[in-house]
Order: C-alpha cells, then sequence, then structure tokens
C-alpha cells in the first residue's frame, strides 16, 4: 500500500486569495490523467548518518513553515476563477520507502517505487502541492526526496529549497536542531501589495502598456514551412566561466546588467538567423519578489515582452542600451493580469500564445552551482526531446560561470544554428569588450543572416510564409481544383495575403479558412490568407490578382472565411461547449463557429470550462485546445462526448 499523501486541515480562514500567475492554473486538475513529468520537480539529498525519519519531518516541517505556498491549496471558485487558500498549519509528512535489504537491486526497486509516488498526478484542491519521502534501508533513512508542483515552484525555487533542505540536514549532522530565517516576503505579502490601490493601479498601467505594445508591434518567428510542425527539438547547454567574464567587464564599463549584455548579443544572433532586424522576445521572471527587495516568492511567474530594435547598423552599446532599457521595462510592467493579457495576445494575433515568440528566461544571482571541473573553462552539451514547442533562451548567472541553455523545435532552430549562436557569443563579446564602438556589419560570431532562397518566401505581418507550401494546401482541400496566392494591397485594405481557388459548388471562404486552421495545429492565430476568392473556372490571366477579383458570373463567392453563420447545437459535444461558455461568460453570447479566444474567452477560466464539460460526460478537450484557432464546433468534433 502508498503511503498516504499529506493531508490539509481545515483552513482558519474562508477568503480565497487570487491566484497570481493566471497562466499557471494550466497545470492544475489533472485528477484522472497522469501528470506530465514537468508538472513535478523531484530532487533528493543524502541523509547523514544518524539522521533519523522524525528529524526528516522536522526539516520539511520547517521548509513549510517558511514557504506558505507549500501549504496553499487551489480550488476553483464559484464564479470560475481560479483562487488559492492557505493552511497555516498544515504540513506535509515524510513517506518511508523501505528497501528491505541493503543490496543495489533492492534499493532501486524502492527507489521505482518512491518516484512514482512523488510523480502520481495531484489533486490540488485537497492536497498540498508539495510531498516529501525518505528511501530507507533495515530503517535507516539514505535519501530525502522533494517534489514540488510546478505551480507553486520552477526549476529556480526548487535550487532555494534544496539548498535549503540541505542547511537542515548539515546542521542535523552537527547535532543541531534544523532552522531556516523567516522570508521578508511571501505570497500572502505579495497578494496584499498586489490587491492593493497601489498594485491594482500598478497592474492596470501594466496591462495597458503591452496591449499598446502588441497593438503596434509583430512577433518575430524563424521561417517555418505551411503545415509543418515538427515534433522534436533540442536542448543545448553552455556552461562557461570566460563568458562569464566577459559579461562582467561589458557591463560594468557600460553601466548595463549582465543579463542585458547577454540578451543583446543573442538578439543580434537571432535577428540574423532570422532575417529581420526586429527581435521580439519574452521573459519569463521567475519566483517573483518584491518590488523593493530580492526575496523569494514561490507561486509566481512574471511575463513580460523585450523588443529590441536593430534597424540600421547601430553600434553594440547603443543596441545594449535599448536591451537594458528594455529589460527594465518588462520588469516595470511585469504585475499584470496575466489572463487578460494571454487572451489580448491571441486575439490580436500577435503571439501564439504559450509557444509562440521566442524566450528568454533570465535567472540572475542564483545559487553558486559552478559544476565546471577545476581547469575546465567551457563545456557545451546537447541531448534531443521527443517533443518541444516553441525557443526558450535559459541565462543563469552563477558569479564565477554564466550558464546558458537554448531549447528549440526544429522547425523554428535547427541544431547547427542553435549551436552557431551559442559557440558565437564568446568572441562577439570579446570583440565587444576589445571596441565597444564595434557595429554590427563589423561583429564577429555572429551567425550569417538568413536570406530567403527565392521569390517564393513573404514576410508577411511578422511570420514567413512559403506561397508554394500555401498553394498545395488549399489544393488539397476537398473541391478544390486549382489555387493561387498573392501578397500586397489589391483590395485597397492594407497588406494582406489574397487567396483565389477554382472550385465547385458548397466551397466557401469559411470552409478553406478552417481547412487551413487544421493545417497549423498550432495554438494562437496563424497566419492565414486575409481574403478569399472562389471561381468556377480560373480567370483568363490566373498570374493576375485583379483577374481573380474581377466581378462576373465565374465568381462564386468571396470574403475572409470568418462569416460563418450561426447554427444551434446538434450534438452532445457542441450543446455543452456552448452552454458551459455561456455559463462562464455571461455577458459574451457563445457561437459555435468561433473560437474560445474570438468569443472573448477568459484564459483563467479555461479549467473551469473543461471542469464543467467532464461534468457533461465530453472528455478529450486540453486547455491547449481552448486556446487555439479552432472554434467550438472544430473542437466538439475531437472529443469522445460528441455522438
Amino acid at each position: 500500500m502508498l503511503p498516504p499523501q499529506s493531508a490539509v486541515p481545515p483552513a482558519r480562514s474562508r477568503v480565497p486569495l487570487p491566484l497570481l500567475p493566471a497562466q499557471h492554473w494550466t497545470w492544475v486538475d489533472h485528477h484522472a490523467e497522469q501528470s506530465p513529468p514537468y508538472l513535478v520537480n523531484p530532487v533528493s539529498a543524502q541523509v547523514p548518518e544518524g539522521v533519523t525519519l522524525d528529524d526528516l519531518s522536522r526539516v520539511i516541517a520547517e521548509l513549510s513553515a517558511r514557504h506558505d505556498g507549500l501549504r496553499m491549496t487551489f480550488h476553483i471558485g464559484p464564479d470560475g476563477d481560479p483562487v488559492q487558500q492557505e493552511h497555516p498549519d498544515a504540513r506535509p509528512t515524510v513517506a518511508p520507502f523501505e528497501a528491505g535489504a541493503d543490496t543495489r537491486t533492492a534499493i532501486e526497486a524502492a527507489e521505482e517505487r518512491l518516484l512514482g509516488w512523488l510523480t502520481a498526478p495531484f489533486d490540488l484542491g485537497t492536497q498540498l502541492p508539495v510531498r516529501a519521502a525518505a528511501l530507507t534501508v533495515l530503517g535507516q533513512p539514505r535519501q530525502l526526496w522533494l517534489a514540488l508542483h510546478h505551480i507553486i515552484g520552477d526549476i529556480v525555487a526548487l535550487r532555494v529549497v534544496r539548498r535549503e533542505v540541505q542547511h537542515c540536514l548539515d546542521r542535523l549532522a552537527d547535532g543541531l536542531p534544523p532552522a531556516l530565517p523567516p522570508v521578508r516576503w511571501s505570497v500572502r505579502d505579495q497578494v496584499a501589495h498586489e490587491t492593493s490601490p497601489e498594485g491594482s493601479a500598478a497592474a492596470h498601467a501594466a496591462l495597458a502598456h503591452w496591449h499598446d505594445v502588441f497593438r503596434r508591434q509583430p512577433y518575430d518567428l524563424p521561417p517555418r514551412r505551411f503545415g509543418d510542425c515538427p515534433a522534436d527539438g533540442f536542448s543545448m547547454t553552455l556552461r562557461s566561466r570566460p563568458l562569464a567574464r566577459l559579461v562582467q567587464d561589458i557591463a560594468t564599463s557600460e553601466g548595463s546588467t549582465r543579463a542585458a549584455v547577454v540578451t543583446t548579443a543573442l538578439a543580434l544572433c537571432l535577428a540574423n538567423v532570422k532575417g529581420r532586424d526586429t527581435t521580439l522576445l519574452r521573459p519569463n521572471l521567475a519566483n517573483r519578489s518584491h518590488p523593493r527587495l530580492n526575496d523569494l516568492v514561490c507561486t509566481t511567474i512574471t511575463q513580460g515582452w523585450l523588443l529590441v530594435d536593430l534597424q540600421g547598423d547601430p553600434e553594440f552599446r547603443d543596441v545594449l542600451r535599448e536591451t537594458t532599457r528594455a529589460l527594465f521595462v518588462c520588469m516595470k510592467h511585469g504585475r499584470c493580469d496575466n489572463g487578460a493579457l494571454f487572451m489580448h495576445k491571441i486575439a490580436r494575433g500577435a503571439d501564439r500564445a504559450m509557444d509562440g515568440a521566442p524566450q528568454i528566461n533570465h535567472t540572475v544571482g542564483a545559487p553558486e552551482e559552478d559544476d565546471l571541473p577545476s581547469g575546465e573553462q567551457e563545456r557545451l552539451e546537447h541531448h534531443a526531446y521527443d517533443t518541444l514547442g516553441g525557443f526558450k533562451f535559459a541565462v543563469e548567472d552563477h558569479g564565477r560561470s554564466l550558464h546558458l541553455n537554448v531549447q528549440a523545435n526544429r522547425g523554428l532552430l535547427d541544431l547547427d544554428e542553435a549551436e552557431s549562436i551559442v559557440r558565437g557569443l564568446t568572441p562577439l563579446l570579446e570583440q565587444v569588450a576589445a571596441d565597444p564602438r564595434v557595429r554590427r556589419t563589423r561583429l564577429r560570431g555572429v551567425p550569417a543572416r538568413w536570406v530567403p532562397p527565392n521569390e517564393h518566401w513573404v514576410d508577411h505581418r511578422g511570420s514567413w510564409i512559403h506561397l508554394p507550401d500555401l498553394v498545395r494546401t488549399l489544393e488539397s482541400c476537398p473541391g478544390v481544383r486549382l489555387a493561387a496566392v498573392f501578397r500586397g494591397d489589391e483590395r485597397g485594405a492594407g497588406e494582406e495575403l489574397l487567396a483565389g481557388v477554382v472550385a465547385g459548388p458548397g466551397v466557401s471562404p469559411e470552409a478553406l479558412r478552417l481547412a487551413l486552421l487544421d493545417a497549423r495545429p498550432l495554438l494562437g492565430i496563424p497566419v492565414v490568407p486575409d481574403w478569399f476568392v472562389i471561381r468556377d473556372a480560373a480567370p483568363d490571366v490566373p498570374d493576375s490578382p485583379a483577374a481573380w477579383l474581377a466581378p462576373g458570373p465565374g465568381l462564386t463567392a468571396q470574403g475572409t472565411g470568418t462569416a460563418l453563420p450561426q447554427r444551434s447545437p446538434t450534438t452532445t459535444a457542441e450543446a455543452s461547449l456552448l452552454s458551459r461558455f455561456a455559463e462562464l461568460h455571461p455577458d459574451s453570447p457563445p457561437v459555435l463557429e468561433r473560437s474560445y479566444a474570438e468569443l472573448g474567452g477568459a484564459f483563467a477560466r479555461i479549467p473551469a470550462m473543461l471542469r464543467g464539460l467532464r461534468k457533461d460526460g465530453v472528455e478529450g478537450l486540453t486547455i491547449a485546445d481552448l486556446m487555439s484557432t479552432l472554434p467550438l464546433s472544430r473542437l466538439a468534433e475531437r472529443v469522445t462526448g460528441s455522438c
């Protein structure tokens, strides 16, 4: 029998705290399925000789008393929004897993059982988001294992917790009781700050700032073939002491931050690899801290955007100053309504939600973990992932060394490009350190600029489109015999993609739009033609957009493909989707022909929507499905309760 999971005593106060990072609710409510590995981060520590199970329980109690995030449960409130509830007296227990014999086989078997229990799905409404277990041999604990659910801490929080646990174990080994100083700024303090008039005003100002940014700026992606979405990716890590010294010298001379120096070099490299002068990065400023302190606060992720304008041929120091300014703007405006922010980005087409534009994770002032052996200056290693969305560049500042990690889907960046970027950062910054006035065209270490190989590649609103791919996809749609795509301002409506097709009766712009959305199984708003023209025969000049647009008896339909007629639900799944949406969004009439985002659905209420669907017997949809561009009618076709 598995040890019981941590019990939660009744809370003293029933006043719920608002869940700070709405996007982290994506990891809640995995009752009926195995939690993905990245949702739980297990770590272990060797237990000093003589330390007992009771001692380990005191360590975990001390840790839990210090971090109120470890004493939280997470619920969906009556209005459908996520809330968190603190349980002041709750303490996780340490579950023992006995090997039975001091042999390698017995210990490995016990460890396998232990890890299975640690990473089993959490019921975050009734269980604490932390589990502790001890691997024991003949009653004596050998290892202490700890697992944090991702909703209360990422890898940086885990390192802090691991360091604190080790500190307590070291005290026990010295015959002292486990003890940790109280945090100066807790999750409860953070909630109070962000719900205060001052915090509310800052949140509204931040949201207005980012709305303005999204209205004015495109998002930038490397070339992607239409319909091509590779499911494999890679992770590449550089650990370097010379790079840390270079970054420190440049940051000191320019009055900048080390993170800004690395980000500037990265932006220069990415701009060349992508073939554009505007690089848009999304930093995950993890473990939000008090505005005037630097204390860890679990359960929080701050998101912002970094825009670096590299137009012309600026000096490196000019780009560095712009990057530093942009980073500070991100930090200043990071405290905002992430739920509304995500939905705004989806509706505007400014981001593909969770795996959109390149992302950079700054971990400034991380614990000292210089794992380079004595004498080794740099190390580069990489490994493959089965699935990985988007692009992420993590900067870990360990003082004596910098750890840089690139994670990318091969559809966005290939292994050679990533290696050229990572290996090129050191020679690039060596040149900058020698001459801070060096201009971009003279920078060594920057990968060769990507240039479209032919005229078939077009840059449409920040995304490269390969027109022959788009034509082939259109011609594969049912009823379509011939297709042509043009980019320009043929109707005087601004830059657009004009798609003309020869098709039989029944083919509509709406059907073509949905077929293209299915061909791009991505989150957010993919690039599809802005205007569809359908004719029963090819025009006399098939390579002329004016000929496709010409009125006449051969023109059977045209439009954006978004003017779908409303209809009543015909299946259980369609009825459930409409009713549950109306229940959570009474001011937004639900329409089957629109996506959740297009209907104005609140991101923070997606978990409540999924819970309601499951109560109706409609299974199979995920948070990513509701964040996609697919209309509710198309989602209804994918679920098991559609019959």
